[in-house]
């Protein structure tokens, strides 16, 4: 009798391990979906430096050239064989989003030269046509030698005299009516940056009337 109870009791003691196990097994499945559902979450945290940075590129774009030069008021670049010579610093001041006041720094071998201009912008929205009217001076540098090969070279060939050539002496003042196309970057890596092409008639009113169209190329920093 005693050995019959005790086989009983065996048996239901394994019967009870064998069916525990899977309740193990159902207890785990929960910690499993709670992983899985975690998961997206944990993806969908980025970085502050990331987050930062996003916030930087959203925030930093325009949708045309005015709304950018309506922010950054100041533009400063450089030019080449314009209105200022061979080469000219330009800083440009945007008193709206479509009127500047251009100054402007320069010269070439042997003279040097101001300008004085106001800028209107026609439309469009990356790329910009504009009108600009203004004043230019050029004059020499102290110790400059013959400017026969001047450049450039619509400044002896049209502008000065035999005499001031040879002598490298001259002070020759301009109008400066010009019509220009400008290309400006609105969001990225180079927002802020812009190029242009320009042709300036240049108009002499001292020592006699005189004219002459220059091509120039330049870029100009918006901040």
């Amino acid at each position: 009798m005693k050995t019959s109870l005790v086989t009983i009791a065996a048996a239901l003691f394994f019967a009870q391990l064998a069916f525990a196990s899977p309740a193990v097994l159902v207890e785990e499945t929960p910690m499993t979906n709670t992983t899985s559902v975690a998961a997206p979450f944990e993806k969908e945290i980025v970085p502050l430096s990331q987050r930062a940075s996003i916030r930087d590129v959203e925030t930093q774009s325009f949708d045309d050239a005015f709304a950018l030069r309506a922010k950054r008021r100041v533009g400063v670049g450089l030019s080449t064989m314009g209105q200022l010579g061979m080469f000219g610093a330009l800083l440009e001041l945007n008193f709206t989003a479509d009127k500047a006041l251009n100054l402007g720094f320069g010269g070439g071998p042997g003279y040097n030269s101001f300008g004085l201009g106001w800028k209107y912008l026609l439309g469009g929205s990356s790329l910009t046509p504009y009108l600009s009217a203004g004043y230019s001076m050029w004059h020499n540098s102290s110790g400059s030698g013959d400017l026969s090969n001047a450049t450039p070279s619509v400044l002896s060939s049209k502008f000065l005299t035999d005499d001031e050539k040879r002598a490298g002496q001259f002070n020759i003042s301009f109008l400066t009516p010009t019509t220009g196309l400008q290309y400006t970057q609105l969001s990225g890596d180079y927002l802020g940056w812009s190029g242009f092409l320009e042709i300036s008639m240049m108009t002499k009113i001292s020592g006699g009337l005189a004219m002459a169209p220059l091509a120039s190329l330049g870029g100009i920093y918006y901040f």
